[in-house]
Formats: C-alpha cells, structure tokens, sequence
C-alpha cells in the first residue's frame, strides 16, 4: 500500500457509509466554495459603505468643531478619532493621521482617502477638501457644508428606503397570507354549502 491509500479509502468508506458520496453533491459544494467568498467580499464591501456613509456627518462635525476652535487638520482628526464612534471611518482617518504625521502632503492624502473609500460621497467631500487646499481657504466652512450635505443625503436615503417598504411587503403578503385567507373563506362557505345540503 501507498502512504496516502488508507486515508482515501478511510474517506471513501465514511463517505459510503453515510450517504454523502454523491457528484451532485461535490458539484454543489464545489459551487458554493467557489462563489460564496466572492458574495460574501462583496457584501462586506457594501456593509462598510454604508457604515461609512452613517458615521461621515457625524466625524464631519467633530472635525469641523475642532478647526474652528483652533486645531490644525492633524490635531483635530486626532480628536474626532479619539472621540467618534467605533468604526470603518474611524479607521480611516487614523490612516489618515499617520500619513500626516509622516509628512504627506494633504492633498495626496485626500486623494488617497477617496481611493480607499471608493463612494460618491467621499468623492465629493475629498474633491471640496481638495479645492479648498488648492486656494488656500479655511477648511471650516467646506468640512461644515459637506457634513450637511451628507446629513441631507442621509435623511433622503431613509425616506428612500420607508417608501420601499410597502412595495417589499407585497410579495410575502400575496405569497403567505392571501392564500390562507381565502383558503378560511372557502373552508366557510363549504362548510354552509354542506349544512344546507349541497352536495
């Protein structure tokens, strides 16, 4: 026998002996080993976006709050970092504190930020910031219009998503209670039909 005989032909029995040697199985399996961690990538890409999107007004403020009081962009996403919610975004802007610290300059830093958080949203926050660096103008005033745009944003997506909600229910509606509904209606009306001797 060959070193490696006995452990396939021990797999092969328990295989056998339970059942569970079957192509159409190893078919499936091999299937849903294939794509699962793609979907599954793909749904923790979109958890974080949309964890991101949440948090982004309410670091946009403490941010803001900070340069207003006099902090610098460093000191004051430190701050928001120390103070904010746990986090994707949070991570994100420590990212960002450490590459400052390093001495990048701050708008490849933005435009790193919006590499590595590849939404709409963040788009248009890093090009403002961007912008801004660009003419040399107070960050204050964008980092404040961007935390209420994003604020708006927001509110709309949940208007969004409570308007959906009807439309949604409509289907486990037709598909589960309908039916038992009629089917009461009916038992009923078969149940008179035989008291009054139809049949």
């Amino acid at each position: 026998m060959r070193p490696g005989q006995p452990f396939f032909a021990y797999n092969l029995l328990f295989y056998r002996a339970f059942g569970l040697f079957n192509l159409w199985l190893s078919l499936l399996a091999t299937l849903v080993g294939g794509f699962y961690p793609d979907l599954w990538l793909v749904e923790q890409a979109k958890r974080r976006g949309r964890l991101i999107l949440k948090e982004l007004p309410v670091y946009l403020d403490f941010i803001t709050l900070m340069i207003e009081g006099g902090l610098n962009l460093t000191s004051a996403l430190q701050v928001a970092v120390d103070k904010g919610p746990l986090g994707p975004l949070r991570n994100e802007f420590g990212i960002m504190i450490r590459d400052l610290r390093a001495g990048t300059s701050k708008m490849d830093i933005f435009r790193r930020f919006g590499e590595r958080v590849p939404l709409p949203e963040v788009r248009s926050l890093v090009s403002a910031l961007i912008q801004s660096e660009e003419r040399g103008g107070d960050l204050g005033p964008v980092l404040r219009a961007q935390a209420e745009q994003r604020r708006e944003e927001r509110f709309l997506r949940a208007e969004k998503l409570a308007l959906e909600a009807p439309v949604k229910l409509l289907a486990p509606l037709v598909v589960f209670i309908f039916p038992i509904t009629f089917l009461m209606l009916a038992f009923v009306i078969y149940m008179k039909f035989l008291q009054e001797g139809g049949f």
